[in-house]
């Protein structure tokens, strides 16, 4: 729904990565999915402003 949303062609990549909490490793399965074209960035921008960020993550996004 995400890609829908966004309008995007790109592939949604499958990740594997091995994360420990409290020295417990276990394996964690993420998706990663890229927008880079300028539609998909303008819909992302706009989103962002409607739904807006909090926290650190409001500060993340505006380095970027």
């Amino acid at each position: 729904m995400i890609k829908f949303y966004f309008q995007s062609k790109n592939k949604i990549n499958l990740e594997k990565i091995r994360i420990s909490f409290k020295r417990n490793p276990t394996k964690a399965i993420y998706y990663r999915f890229y927008l880079y074209n300028a539609l998909s960035r303008k819909l992302l921008f706009e989103y962002f402003t409607k739904y807006y960020l909090i926290g650190k993550n409001i500060i993340l996004y505006k380095i970027f």
